[in-house]
């Protein structure tokens, strides 16, 4: 969290995850990087998971979210500070 503070990361993009609920739970929670939105996938312990975190600061408006059946990846569609990000 310090170091996404330092650089003033404002979306954080995870791949490979392999969390179950409690970590995710863990991780969407943080104190020192709380986030207005989260988004992911839950994959296993094995495989797969991915997720996007969005900085609480972050003007953000979700149009819409798609997550695939295999839980593979995520896309947004957002406005972020007014802008339309397809």
């Amino acid at each position: 969290a310090q170091l996404l503070n330092k650089e003033k990361v404002m979306i954080l993009f995870l791949q490979e995850t392999h969390m179950d609920k409690t970590e995710n739970r863990a991780l969407l929670s943080h104190p020192a990087w709380p986030t207005k939105w989260q988004f992911q996938s839950k994959g296993t312990k094995k495989s797969r998971g991915v997720g996007i975190l969005f900085k609480n600061d972050l003007d953000i408006q979700v149009k819409e979210i798609v997550i695939d059946t295999q839980e593979r990846f995520i896309m947004v569609k957002c406005l972020i500070w007014g802008q339309n990000i397809p």
